[in-house]
């Protein structure tokens, strides 16, 4: 009987264990991200999940220990896989043989200076259709707060310099050929609440076409820092 008691803590044990390895992200020891500038100490963690052979998702992200950041990171990563698993099943297209639904996200991270990090992250994933679609979204975080910045932080007076910063990205569109009314999504929304852009140690970049319908569309604009300061950008952001 005493033996029959001592076992049932054992079981238990790796009962708990096996659901644990099953429901929670785990370390993962591959495919590591690109990493720009004096980015802090942080793990790459990965949740995966298949609903079958042809539905399944895989999406790697960072943990840096920041309760503020790790937990607007891991919101992040909850929505995308409620948005995936309320998606219906594509099934392919019919001009294309049937192809998996599937979502792989990646991340890459970048740092203008101690104290503040970017995450963007490389979602490729197909629902059907002739060819993949690759999408990319930035959070950027004050590490100080752990508070996710949007535009108008980066500028002390955000209502000028917001119309400067939007004529810089059309001419830069207009520059690679592109007429601007053939993007959507971030041209059209920019303001002062407008957070999918990243610092890097050169400068800025925005993101504005944040869904691409493939590979080779065209949706972020950089911004080298000395044209930022022009404009009235805080440098404190690259000069702590």
């Amino acid at each position: 009987m005493i033996r029959k008691a001592a076992g049932i803590p054992i079981l238990l044990f790796f009962l708990v264990g096996f659901l644990f390895l099953c429901v929670s992200p785990v370390i993962a020891d591959d495919e590591p991200p690109s990493v720009e500038g004096p980015v802090p100490p942080f793990t790459v963690r990965v949740a995966s999940r298949a609903w079958s052979e042809n539905r399944y998702y895989r999406i790697l992200y960072p943990r840096f220990g920041i309760k503020g950041v790790d937990k607007i990171l891991g919101d992040y990563v909850k929505k995308q896989v409620a948005d995936l698993a309320r998606a219906e099943p594509s099934g392919g297209s019919e001009e294309d043989e049937e192809q998996p639904d599937k979502l792989d996200t990646m991340f890459d991270l970048f740092s203008p200076s101690h104290g503040y990090v970017s995450v963007v992250f490389s979602d490729w994933h197909v629902l059907g259709g002739p060819h993949p679609s690759w999408d990319r979204y930035a959070l950027t975080f004050d590490l100080k707060t752990g508070r996710r910045l949007a535009v108008k932080d980066l500028f002390p007076n955000w209502e000028i310099a917001i119309p400067k910063l939007m004529k810089l990205i059309r001419d830069e569109i207009a520059a690679q050929g592109c007429e601007p009314d053939e993007m959507n999504g971030f041209i059209y929304d920019l303001d002062g609440k407008s957070e999918n852009f990243f610092l890097d140690p050169g400068g800025a970049a925005f993101i504005f076409n944040a869904y691409n319908s493939a590979l080779w569309q065209y949706n972020t604009i950089a911004i080298d820092e000395e044209i930022l300061l022009k404009i009235g950008v805080n440098p404190k952001f690259w000069r702590p």
